[in-house]
């Protein structure tokens, strides 16, 4: 039982490293990382608006002024 139990946190390749393991650090990185900032993580949602809404303004500068040949009249 107690193999089993070992062979758990010892999942994957060598060059991979363990599947659990990994899993479990960095969950608790991500969890450190986030408790140092000063908004507690919500820099990162405030940087997703913000490429969102650059986003939306280039989308409106194209459908505004899209790029098409001008077609010479006979």
């Amino acid at each position: 039982m107690v193999g089993v139990a070992t062979s758990l946190l010892g999942v994957g390749c060598a060059s991979c490293g363990s599947v659990v393991l990994t899993s479990l650090i960095g969950f608790g990185s991500a969890t450190t990382v986030l408790g140092v900032l000063p908004f507690r993580g919500q820099e990162f949602g405030f940087v997703g608006i913000a490429i969102l809404l650059i986003t939306i303004g280039f989308t409106f500068k194209k459908i505004n002024q899209p790029f098409v040949c001008k077609v010479k009249k006979k």
